[in-house]
């Protein structure tokens, strides 16, 4: 952490791992086992994807953005704190799926659990931001952004 960050967490992607280890143990068997080296080597391939995208997330705050990247950075978005409106702590069903998902009210990025901050942002869209530490990602965002309106509560 920078002096200038006031929030930094990395969450391991256990879930997204996990994935990783059963596509590399199929491809292993394919090539091995069941004849098939092309489809093998394909799953092998997509486990090593899966882990160097998806194999953690890591959300920073600093006095002007929210930033976070999934994996070694190749996936990363910024958003400057003067964009959001409001946020909440949120749990999300483990059938929502984890990575990069589309949802009713915008986009979530996840690599493990089922904790997440949803971000309301000034635009009207939504971010959910999987972590395991809700609480805390929404007491620095709520001092680092001041003019923000308090966390909106679903009933």
């Amino acid at each position: 952490m920078t002096a200038e960050t006031r929030y930094e967490k990395r969450q391991e992607g256990r879930a997204m791992k996990i994935s990783a280890i059963g596509l590399l143990g199929g491809g292993l068997w394919f090539i091995n086992g069941a004849a098939n080296p092309v489809a093998g080597l394909i799953m092998i391939v997509a486990a090593g994807i899966l882990f160097l995208l998806f194999g953690s997330m890591t959300v920073r705050v600093d006095h002007e953005v929210l930033q976070f990247h999934l994996g070694r950075g190749l996936l990363r978005k910024r958003i400057p704190l003067t964009n959001l409106r409001s946020w909440q702590p949120i749990e999300s069903h483990w059938l929502h799926g984890y990575g990069i998902r589309r949802y009713a009210g915008g986009w979530m990025y996840r690599v493990s659990g089922q904790q997440a901050v949803e971000l309301h942002l000034l635009n009207g869209g939504q971010l959910r931001l999987g972590t395991d530490e809700p609480e805390t990602l929404c007491a620095v965002l709520s001092a680092a952004v001041p003019q923000a309106k308090p966390p909106v509560h679903n009933p």
